[in-house]
């Protein structure tokens, strides 16, 4: 006989396989990596204006920036939005582990690595 966990479990699996996630990113995602993507290539352009109208006073670190400017719109939406999702993990595992504790075997810290660690292991986009 099953219990309403069993029964709560198949409901959940059974609602997934019919309505699977998608693999690409969301039209709400897509949107802002189209309005990201505009801001920098105008940010480029700007400084490739920039650049190319007063070559004597560029400096070191207008041509870095540039190079970065190069690389953020040479990154494939999916890649962009996997980096920042590993950015925004370890930032959560970081907050975890910067609490001050009493011991190195208190019960919160104990809790606060491991979760740290499940927060690490993700590899999924939500």
């Amino acid at each position: 006989m099953m219990d309403d966990l069993d029964i709560a479990i198949k409901a959940v699996r059974a609602y997934a396989e019919m309505h699977p996630r998608p693999t690409q990113v969301n039209q709400t995602q897509a949107a802002q990596i189209e309005m990201m993507r505009e801001a920098l290539e105008a940010a480029y352009n700007g400084l490739r204006w920039w650049m190319d109208a007063f070559p004597l006073h560029v400096t070191e670190a207008d041509n870095e920036e540039m190079l970065k400017l190069v690389k953020a719109l040479s990154t494939p939406h999916d890649q962009a939005l996997e980096q920042f999702a590993a950015k925004v993990r370890e930032q959560c595992a970081q907050m975890l582990l910067s609490g001050s504790f009493l011991h190195d075997q208190s019960p919160v810290k104990l809790l606060s690595i491991e979760a740290a660690k499940a927060i690490r292991a993700i590899k999924e986009l939500p």
